[in-house]
């Protein structure tokens, strides 16, 4: 996850009521493609809230390398739904619901709401949030004290994202929130060098919080490849096929090919471990003949690292174990 802000003073919470003062989170999420459109620059997505309902706000600034000027951001409202992870949830399957994993979440404010979704509107994409650096949905939302939530039944690894390990900390939002500020792309694109900050205050307030970026461009990256499988060429050699995925969201349809997200098809092929003059290839169809002297050259043991070669990025590998009988 890209992190989140240290817990400040809002000193200012007082306004129609007299309220105590209000620590402050502010949470920058670098998110997958969610358009149906590829994205040409990174997604970023900024999430605060105070822990009472009296805090106003917070002034965000981005800061494109630690000698730059800050340019402002805008204004965030108060999110919806914002906290961290309160035990640690292990990796899980993006295949199917998970059912043997849950994220108990402690939410900054006791007051926030979060409500379960039967399975037709979980896959009509409700309930999603961002938890580190996954994208994931939840069926179940339990109360078990203020502001702590069960959340079970969880889809995982949405939008491309990693089916990942989360410790005890990390920072949990829902995105389909009016309050969650995106970060114009022009600007968005100043952090692409990973030595980008995000500076925030709370409203009226003149502690400015400082919170590095690092590497982002999650929606720039094409899907890992999926469906591997070696097929004999009846030539004592084999084919590598693989199914591609797509960074352009646009749902599915049957019948339609998705849309390549890309302007145009490639594909880097490599050995894993290397071996010196073979491979790497590169190949513009979802396939690549190996030929039988290759092969039987090879020790066992050796895999195929299939990415998509993206307009900006290469795509996580899908990784496929020669020698095994196709």
């Amino acid at each position: 996850p890209i992190g989140f802000g240290e817990r400040g003073r809002d000193l200012h919470g007082i306004g129609r009521r007299d309220w105590p003062d209000a620590e402050a989170m502010v949470a920058l999420f670098d998110v997958p493609g969610l358009d149906a459109v590829a994205a040409t620059g990174p997604r970023l997505l900024v999430a605060a809230a105070g822990s009472n309902d009296g805090w106003r706000g917070a002034d965000l600034w981005i800061r494109p390398a630690p000698d730059a000027e800050p340019v402002a951001i805008g204004f965030a409202r108060p999110a919806l739904a914002l906290g961290t992870l309160a035990t640690p949830v292990a990796a899980g399957s993006g295949d199917l619901f998970d059912m043997a994993n849950a994220a108990i979440v402690e939410l900054i404010n006791p007051s926030m709401l979060l409500e379960s979704r039967d399975d037709s509107a979980i896959l009509g994409g409700a309930n999603r949030a961002m938890l580190g650096s996954e994208l994931i949905q939840f069926g179940a939302a339990e109360l078990l004290a203020p502001g702590r939530w069960r959340l079970s039944r969880l889809l995982r690894g949405r939008g491309g994202t990693d089916v990942a390990a989360h410790a005890r900390g990390a920072p949990f939002a829902i995105i389909e929130d009016s309050a969650i500020v995106p970060i114009p792309e022009a600007l968005a694109r100043l952090a692409e060098g990973g030595k980008a900050g995000l500076q925030w205050a709370s409203r009226r307030d003149t502690d400015v919080q400082d919170v590095a970026i690092g590497m982002v461009g999650r929606a720039l990256q094409p899907l890992a490849p999926v469906h591997g499988l070696l097929r004999a060429d009846g030539a004592g050699g084999v084919v590598a096929e693989w199914v591609r995925r797509t960074r352009a969201d646009t749902g599915w349809r049957d019948g339609i090919d998705v849309p390549l997200g890309e302007s145009r098809e490639a594909w880097r092929i490599e050995l894993v471990p290397p071996v010196s003059g073979v491979g790497p290839w590169e190949t513009t169809t979802a396939n690549l003949p190996i030929a039988a002297p290759v092969l039987e050259a090879l020790a066992a043991g050796h895999s195929l690292a299939i990415r998509q070669i993206g307009d900006f990025a290469l795509s996580p590998p899908l990784l496929l174990t020669l020698g095994e009988n196709p």
